[in-house]
Parts: C-alpha cells; structure tokens; sequence
C-alpha cells in the first residue's frame, strides 16, 4: 500500500474519476462533501484551505484504491472546509486493510479529529465519542407516495403546510416558490437573513469571513451536476419571504443554509419552503434530502430515515491525540456528574471553540 498527498488542485482527472467511482458505490459516501470537487472547489475560495487543503490517495500495485480530502493543521488535521462539512470519511474500495493508526500516519499528523463520519465506515467507529442522526426525507417513489407515507406514520406535517400557505394566501397575497440557481439576490438575502439571525441569538457568525461565501457563490454557479448548490425562494406577491441553499449530489439534496424573513415568522416560511423543495425534488430525478441532524421539530416529523453518524478522533502517540483525549475525558466526566444545567458546558464549550478554530484556521 502506498500513500501520497497533495493539494487538491494537482490532483489528477484520472484519479478524481477513480474517486467519483468509488465513492458512487456506497450511499454514505455519495455525498459531494466527500468527493473531488468539493475538495477542489473548497481549496480555491481563500480561507485557511487555500494553504492548507491536502487529498490523501492510497494505491495498491499503482492503483487508486482509497482518498480522503482533510485540513492539515499544525497539530493535528480535520474536514476541509470545516465547520461548513457536513460529512467526513475515507472512501475507498471494499476491503481495504487500513487501520485508524495507519490512516494517521498517512495524513502525517499526530490526530484527525471527525465530525460526520457515517457509522458504515468501520475505521472510525469504534473511535466514535459522539452519536447522532442525520434526518433524512427519502422520495424513491415520489411525493404523493412520501406524503402517503408520513400520514401513515401518524405526522400532519404536510396538511399543516398546506393550511399554513392557504392561510398566507388569504391574508397576505400569492405564493410562488422558485428553483432559482446562479440567483444572486436571493444568496445574498440568505446571507443576510443568517447572519442577523446569528448576532440575535448569540451565535458566532460563521458566515463573517469571506471565504464561506464564495464557495456558496461558486457552487451555485457551479454546472457540474454531481456537485453544485440550489437556491430555493418562497415569494409572497413577489417578495421573498424564505431562502434554502442546498448542496446537490447526482440523486440528493443536502439541506445546507436556510432563513426567512422574521416578519412572516408565524406562517412557518422554512417548513412550506421544504413542502415546495420535496415537490419539486421527483421532477429532477432527486430522491433523497438531507436535513443533517438536527431537532427542529418540523424536520423531525419530514424525515422518513436516518443516517448515523459519529464524531471523535483518531491518534496516534503524539501532544496532539493527548490533549484531545484531555478534553473529550474532561467533557464526559462532566456529562456523567449530576451537575444539571451545568454539565453540559464543557460540550458547548468545545464546539463553540472547534467552530471558531476551523472557520479561521487557528
């Protein structure tokens, strides 16, 4: 086995078609967060990538067999475009004898820290500190036998949106939805809607620096359809009340950024917003939309399948895999102590101080 790193932009076409390949062959590593040109794109928008950006490609007998594209640090490395990727993992050919110690040693670091990793990728598993879900609304047979499917289940999400529209209707005008890709306007109206949103409820706002922002402009002029961004807009007599930028696989949708205008808080513009998205999804031949986890009531009820996922680290011996195991060790023993409100700190903490590290690079 051998292993050779390089900034995404001198990776080769042949190999970047040998990780399309593989990464099309498992629905957990389908996602454009963990293909070729996602990592390409992400390196070339400023931002600590543009330095910092490595793919590691494994080979057998000459063979590209395994990659993963990862932020190196001066420490330790983590998901390029961090805090932005929403899906991290190695993909690679089945079968591929490679252990968490020498996947380290490989990205010639002391520590990859993941967020994302789907459970079907037994390398990290047993490296998981963290469980979670991603929601999943999952359309194989269309709208009408999703929505079928959701009131079976015994969820009124959908005749809810409906009233909640019908009710917009009535009071305010005509509702128009838009697949408005390469829209400018409504990028910008996100980012402003999101931002403001941030500073209200106390949040970093990780949409400051410039470099998220041009790669949310560049993959929603992008024409490649196997990675590229849509922009969604709910209008009320013209004016857009609610914007939802996706990231778009060949067969899914990942639900990235959304906002709406807090003036039309009480008509629920995010959940009708997603009513419209999951109509229009069949047409495209989409199948799949990812809401990532989350606990927003609404999305909870949309979503008809899960996607388990893991965030830890991986080491090796080394200051780095140390003071990770330090902190996880510290937030889990506060987590276990009757402490209430208070146990959970530690946990806010780091993920408060991870965001700002790797919006920034630090």
């Amino acid at each position: 086995m051998q292993f050779e790193i390089l900034h995404p932009r001198d990776l080769a076409d042949a190999d970047a078609a040998s990780w399309r390949s593989l990464a099309r062959a498992h629905p957990d590593t389908s996602t454009p967060f963990l293909g070729p040109d996602y990592a390409r794109l992400v390196a070339d928008c400023g931002g600590p990538d543009a330095a910092r950006a490595r793919v590691l490609v494994i080979r057998e007998k000459g063979e590209a067999v395994g990659f993963m594209a990862y932020r190196k640090g001066r420490l330790g490395a983590c998901a390029i475009g961090a805090p932005f990727t929403d899906y991290q993992g190695l993909v690679a050919a089945p079968g591929l004898g490679l252990t968490p110690e020498e996947l380290v040693g490989a990205l010639k670091v002391g520590r990859l820290d993941f967020t994302g990793v789907p459970s079907t990728q037994a390398l990290f598993c047993d490296h998981f500190r963290e469980h979670d879900e991603s929601l999943l609304a999952l359309l194989p047979d269309g709208y009408e036998a999703f929505s079928k499917d959701r009131k079976a289940a015994g969820t009124d999400v959908l005749p809810e949106a409906a009233r909640k529209k019908r009710k917009l209707v009535r009071e305010v005008g005509e509702v128009t939805f838009e697949a408005c890709r390469q829209e400018g306007a409504a990028l910008e109206l996100l980012f402003e809607w999101k931002s403001r949103q941030f500073r209200e409820t106390g949040q970093p706002d990780v949409l400051a620096p410039q470099w998220p922002r041009t790669l949310m402009r560049r993959l929603a002029q992008s024409p490649d359809p196997g990675c590229r961004a849509e922009i969604f807009a709910l209008k009320v007599e013209g004016r857009t009340i609610a914007v939802n930028l996706s990231l778009r696989g060949e067969t899914s949708l990942h639900a990235w950024v959304i906002a709406h205008d807090a003036e039309f808080h009480r008509y629920s513009p995010g959940a009708l917003l997603f009513d419209e998205i999951l109509r229009w999804m069949p047409q495209e031949r989409l199948t799949e939309l990812d809401f990532g986890p989350c606990s927003y009531p609404f999305k909870v009820r949309l979503s008809n399948g899960r996607r388990k996922v893991g965030v830890g680290y991986l080491g090796r011996p080394s200051v780095a895999s140390a003071v990770s195991g330090l902190a996880w060790g510290l937030r889990e023993a506060a987590e276990k102590a009757p402490l209430g409100r208070v146990s959970h700190w530690p946990a806010k903490a780091m993920r408060r101080l991870e965001r700002f590290s790797t919006l920034h690079g630090v």
